[in-house]
C-alpha cells in the first residue's frame, strides 16, 4: 500500500511525497504545479519535471527538514513513533517548516491566511515554556501543533508581535525562533547573540536577534529570515540548505561527519550563478 503526503506553497498543490510498501520514498510534482507561470522547484537536487524523482534524492531533501539527533529522539518518543520513521513524522511535523512548503495529509488543507490561529501566551505560560524546551522541543504531541525546525538544538517556533507571543496552530506560520541555553554550553544564548550583532555591524545580512528574560528564564529571540510581514499576515518564503540542494542525508550534514564544507559550498554557488547568466545571454539574445 502506498502512503502519501501532499506538498503545498501556500494553497496551491506543489506534489505528491509517496511511501511504498518497501518503505522507499519517491516525489512528483503535479501537473498544474508543473503549469502554473510562476512555478519553481523545490530544491536544486529537484528541478522540475514530469517524472517521479526515486528514494535517494527525496529523502535528502525532505528529512533535512526534520529536527536532529538527540532533538529527533526526543521528538519521536513523544509522537510515539520511530526515530527514523522520516515519513511519520513529517506527517505529523510537516504543517510549519523552514522554508515555504506545508506537508499535510490528503484529508487536509492549508488554511488561507484569513484562517489562521494562535494561542496566546501568558508571561507565565512563556516563562514554563522557555522551561520545559529541552523536555519538549517544538511542542510536539500537543493537539494542533505541527511544527519541524532543522537542527541539533532545542528550539521553539512561535509568533511575536510587539510585546506578545502566540502559539501557531494548525499550519500557521510563525515569525520567530527561541533557544533557550544549551545544557553542556550555559553561554550559548550569549555566544550567538554576540555573534549575530557582530556579523549585522560587519554588514552581513544577519536576522534580528535579542535575549529575553521572562521570570528569571532567559533564552535568544531570532525573527526568521525566511518569513515576512505583509500587513497582518506572515508570508512564507521558500529556502532550502545546502544538503538539499546537494542532495546530501541530514546524517552527512556536518563536515565533520564527511558533509560538505565551505570550498562545496562555494562551488555550488558558483555553479549556479554561472547557469543563471548563462540562461539571462540565452534570452537576451532571443530578444535581440
Amino acid at each position: 500500500m502506498v502512503e502519501k503526503l501532499n506538498v503545498f506553497f501556500s494553497e496551491d498543490l506543489v506534489g505528491r511525497l509517496c511511501l511504498d510498501d518497501k518503505r522507499r520514498f519517491s516525489f512528483s510534482y503535479s501537473g498544474s504545479w508543473l503549469e502554473c507561470p510562476d512555478a519553481f522547484p523545490l530544491s536544486i537536487s529537484l528541478p522540475l519535471q514530469h517524472t517521479a524523482f526515486p528514494d535517494h534524492k527525496v529523502k535528502s531533501f525532505f528529512a533535512n527538514l526534520l529536527p536532529e539527533s538527540a532533538v529527533r529522539d526526543l521528538v519521536a518518543r513523544r509522537l510515539g513513533v520511530s526515530e527514523k520513521n522520516d515519513f511519520m513524522l513529517l506527517k505529523l511535523l510537516g504543517g510549519e517548516c523552514a522554508g515555504a512548503i506545508t506537508i499535510l495529509p490528503g484529508s487536509i488543507s492549508p488554511e488561507s491566511s484569513d484562517q489562521y490561529s494562535y494561542r496566546p501566551l501568558t508571561e507565565e505560560q512563556l516563562a514554563e515554556l522557555i522551561k520545559n524546551i529541552p523536555r519538549r522541543p517544538l511542542l510536539a504531541g500537543e493537539d494542533g501543533i505541527r511544527i519541524s525546525l532543522a537542527g541539533a538544538q532545542e528550539k521553539l517556533a512561535l509568533f511575536h508581535k510587539k510585546s506578545n507571543f502566540s502559539i501557531p496552530l494548525n499550519g500557521a506560520p510563525s515569525n520567530c525562533i527561541l533557544k533557550p541555553a544549551m545544557a553542556h554550553f550555559r553561554s550559548s544564548i550569549e555566544n550567538e547573540c554576540f555573534c549575530m550583532m557582530l556579523a549585522g555591524f560587519l554588514n552581513l545580512s544577519v536576522p534580528a536577534v535579542k535575549i529575553i528574560k521572562k521570570e528569571n528564564r532567559k533564552a535568544l529571540l531570532i525573527e526568521r529570515y525566511d518569513r515576512i510581514s505583509d500587513g497582518e499576515a506572515v508570508i512564507r518564503l521558500h529556502q532550502e540548505d545546502f544538503c538539499q540542494a546537494m542532495g546530501i542525508s541530514h546524517e552527512l550534514k556536518y563536515q565533520a561527519d564527511g558533509g560538505p564544507g565551505l570550498k562545496e559550498c562555494f562551488e555550488l554557488v558558483r555553479d549556479i550563478i554561472s547557469a543563471i547568466k548563462g540562461r539571462a545571454k540565452r534570452v537576451l539574445k532571443q530578444l535581440a
